[in-house]
């Protein structure tokens, strides 16, 4: 079978300018392979001595945390046994004296770095800074080298196209240079899950564990992405590939070379995207755009009287589709900068100009479990079963958890799994904060609400998610 697939490739090529009488069968199929072949030469050519395989080894510190589950990706298991752990990537060299882009999960809390130089050289690094946000690094070799090292520059990640050929190159299961091929198969994924900032290449190229942190190349041997993650339900390749688009990868590293952390752009909202249901709610021209659904106080947005509930169609001369991008083109803005953009509300477009602030440390949160927990063990939620849901009061516990105003919102204690509002993205613990832009205080009216809902008739609810972010979610009632 594996024969068979090999030859495929030559009879494809058996009508280009050649008949069965022939004298030189195959000639123009064999001469468009040797040349796709000698321009692939050359890339992997020019570009492996610039990708470095490193070797990182961090202490493991055994945890009682009951969220954590063995193979999940940063989680350690109750009964790990080895107190250190061997984790493998790749990396780009990007500067001449030894200062390597890579993924931070391959360095992260690190005891010991190795890299292994394209000369088979070993030598040790360290650390220079890493972003999170993006889950990039950089490092430094530590001992200096006889001679300036290979380096691969960056190419525009904005000009590339689905279909585009790519190169992979990196250390899969720590098999140092290894080069694949494939095209783009999307641009702009994002809401994976994985990073706060998400705007990925995704690549059919074959990309393994081991890959991370090294480079995806363009039809110019330009480094256009970071491989940075697979989607694979068995932990190997599945043409299912994912890098971090070179506009970001730039930026962090000169942010990190320049400053030891990355500066980005802020504006002090919350977006999310638009729905059908949501479009006509709010009354948007079309389903694109992002929908603010939280304004945080003394920044840009409140400062230019943004609202929840407004919707965002143009940042500066761009149109905006969806709230990532709108996200990755804040973060990318100059501080300081005056962006104007043009927002929908109730209908009508308005223009307004936004100030660009510096991006502050944002503290993330998983209380809402633990105020979830506190509301399902409550003796009476108010349960409504056709729509899947349970509510109850906000109690002083949990609103001073939440760091929410006394009586308050309705918090959800229960969801039924494949019910309309599972479906639609509720969870224990969201807090019901207003309904059809009505405040909600208590799980009564909740209930009321729900109550006098009519077959096919849309709610739409203002959801708290966590002290840090709210949401607009419509809700249906199916019967």
């Amino acid at each position: 079978m594996k024969i068979t697939s090999f030859l495929v490739w030559p009879l494809l090529f058996t009508s280009l300018g050649s008949t069965p009488h022939s004298s030189q069968p195959y000639s123009a199929g064999a001469e468009i392979l040797n040349q796709v072949s000698r321009e692939l030469n050359q890339i992997a050519k020019r570009a492996t001595p610039a990708v470095v395989s490193i070797t990182s080894i961090r202490a493991v510190v055994p945890q009682s945390n009951p969220l954590s589950t063995p193979g999940i990706p940063g989680s350690v298991p109750n009964d790990t046994a080895d107190p250190m752990a061997l984790g493998v990537g790749s990396g780009v060299i990007m500067r001449a004296d030894g200062l390597i882009l890579t993924n931070l999960h391959v360095v992260q809390n690190s005891e010991k770095i190795t890299v292994l130089l394209d000369d088979s050289h070993r030598t040790s690094a360290h650390l220079v800074g890493g972003d999170a946000k993006t889950d990039l690094a950089v490092i430094q070799i530590d001992s200096p080298a006889e001679h300036p090292l290979p380096t691969l520059s960056f190419g525009n990640s904005a000009q590339l196209n689905v279909g585009d050929w790519i190169i992979a190159v990196g250390s899969p299961f720590g098999l140092s240079h290894t080069v694949t091929s494939g095209i783009i198969s999307a641009v702009g994924r994002g809401q994976l899950g994985m990073l706060d900032i998400e705007d990925f290449i995704q690549t059919d190229a074959a990309i393994n564990p081991g890959n991370s942190g090294g480079p995806l190349l363009n039809s110019s041997g330009e480094m256009i992405g970071i491989n940075t993650a697979i989607f694979s339900q068995t932990g190997g390749f599945t043409g299912v590939g994912f890098a971090i688009p070179s506009k970001i990868a730039k930026q962090v590293f000169e942010g990190i070379v320049q400053h030891g952390h990355v500066i980005r752009g802020w504006i002090g909202l919350i977006a999310q995207d638009l729905d059908p249901q949501l479009a006509t709610y709010f009354r948007a021209p079309q389903v694109t755009g992002a929908l603010i659904s939280q304004i945080q106080s003394r920044g840009p947005a409140a400062q230019a009287k943004l609202k929840c509930g407004d919707i965002i169609t143009r940042f500066g001369d761009l149109p905006i589709h969806s709230a990532n991008q709108l996200k990755s083109l804040v973060a990318s803005s100059k501080i300081s900068n005056k962006i104007p953009i043009e927002i929908y509300r109730k209908g009508k477009l308005f223009q307004v100009q936004l100030s660009i602030q510096e991006q502050p440390d944002p503290k993330s949160s998983l209380i809402n479990q633990k105020a979830g927990q506190v509301a399902h063990s409550a003796q009476h939620p108010a349960t409504h079963g056709d729509l899947g849901i349970s509510v109850q009061d906000v109690t002083p516990e949990i609103s001073k958890l939440l760091r929410t105003p006394p009586q308050t919102g309705a918090i959800i204690a229960e969801v039924q799994p494949g019910s309309p509002a599972f479906d639609v993205g509720l969870s224990v613990g969201d807090v019901i904060v207003s309904a059809n832009q009505n405040e909600i205080h208590n799980a009564k009216e909740v209930s009321d609400l729900f109550d006098h809902m009519k077959k096919d008739e849309i709610t739409v609810l203002y959801v708290q998610k966590s002290p840090e972010e709210k949401v607009f979610i419509p809700m249906k009632r199916m019967k």
